[in-house]
């Protein structure tokens, strides 16, 4: 399933959703917030959980995953923003928040309860930071308290997004994934090594992620389509016209 594309934003801005903001980001967000809504109306449970992911760092998942947050925030939603990549957590650098008690405080010390590592943003939804990184983030984030955290979070809110680390790095994502009622993967255009597309392609035919859905990033619309099609994966047009011999060993 193909959710839709973000273009690319003009601005240097991280959160280009707000309520007068009328530009094709903010717009583009607004048309995936419909779009998650379909892919969601099956699921009867009053929280929502959506997963974010993507093949490697650099493809715009914490980016996607705070502006999805705004988005929802602006529909009247109660929604809960958790930072589940521990290993390179980057919402509060984006947000400009200072990173205080976060998710992995809790995950190690069984008297920190979950409320006192939400923290109320101005954008409209509540976040939990992702905290110290700490020197075994697999094993704790397998120790069950994660799976507290999610359910207070389905309990208190309409949608628990949960932005989570690359696919291709570390098995973080997919040991947590199935609980996720939705599951963005994010590919961005003209970056991500065509190559690497098997990566998405394999979880999906063997359903290593549920109910997954891909969201290009940074798309380019003066190209045509805003699909990231024509010669924008690596290669110039002269190039484009060599065999695929002459393209490898070049």
């Amino acid at each position: 399933p193909y959710l839709g594309d973000i273009p690319k934003s003009v601005s240097d801005k991280k959160v280009v959703v707000s309520d007068n903001d009328r530009g094709s980001t903010a717009e583009s967000f607004r048309l995936l917030r419909t779009n998650i809504n379909f892919m969601l109306s099956k699921v009867k449970d009053n929280g929502k959980t959506i997963f974010l992911t993507s093949t490697i760092g650099g493809e715009g998942k914490t980016f996607i995953a705070i502006n999805l947050a705004a988005a929802l925030a602006l529909s009247n939603k109660k929604v809960l923003l958790m930072g589940a990549d521990i290993r390179k957590p980057k919402i509060s650098e984006y947000l400009n928040i200072p990173s205080a008690t976060g998710l992995t405080h809790f995950l190690m010390d069984d008297k920190v309860t979950i409320k006192e590592v939400i923290t109320a943003t101005k954008e409209g939804f509540d976040l939990v930071h992702s905290g110290v990184i700490p020197p075994n983030p697999s094993e704790l984030l397998m120790n069950g308290r994660f799976e507290e955290a999610l359910a207070y979070g389905k309990e208190h809110y309409d949608y628990v997004i949960v932005d989570t680390a690359p696919v291709n790095i570390v098995t973080d994502t997919l040991l947590l994934g199935q609980q996720a009622d939705l599951f963005i993967y994010v590919i961005r255009a003209n970056f991500l090594d065509k190559r690497l597309l098997e990566v998405p392609k394999l979880l999906y035919s063997e359903k290593r992620i549920p109910n997954m859905a891909i969201l290009a990033n940074d798309t380019d619309f003066e190209r045509g389509y805003g699909y990231g099609y024509g010669y924008g994966y690596g290669y110039s047009e002269s190039e484009i016209k060599k065999p695929w011999w002459k393209k490898v060993w070049n």
